[in-house]
């Protein structure tokens, strides 16, 4: 099974709105009647243009779904990171260190993923 991360996003202005026509759980600012006697405060509803006066009026915050890299894209993060620090030296010692950097900043990034999702 997938694990999936939300970020809580509180929408004060038009620009905290989805930037993406999609669906979303979302917070009232007041109660919602479902039934007579059934209230509450949360639902899953879409967003588009057309609902944006709606979302602003009567929606507190919402989950933004959140993307975490792969493997293979922090491993490719690791080493442009490294080539922008390490551009201007020609020291070959630095290679060794270098090397360790990009291992440990790899390690450290699955880590932290990984621990988000568990």
């Amino acid at each position: 099974m997938k694990a999936e991360l939300y970020r809580k996003v509180i929408i004060k202005t038009e620009a905290d709105l989805p930037k993406k026509k999609d669906n979303y759980f979302i917070h009232f600012k007041s109660k919602f009647i479902i039934t007579k006697d059934s209230e509450c405060y949360i639902g899953y509803t879409d967003y588009s243009e057309k609902k944006k006066d709606e979302w602003l009026k009567d929606i507190d915050w919402y989950l933004l779904p959140v993307d975490l890299p792969t493997d293979e894209e922090i491993e490719n993060l690791a080493n442009e990171f490294m080539e922008i620090y390490y551009k201007d030296s020609d020291e070959p010692n630095y290679e060794s260190e270098r090397t360790f950097m990009i291992e440990d900043f790899i390690f450290q990034a699955k880590w932290y993923r990984d621990k988000l999702l568990n």
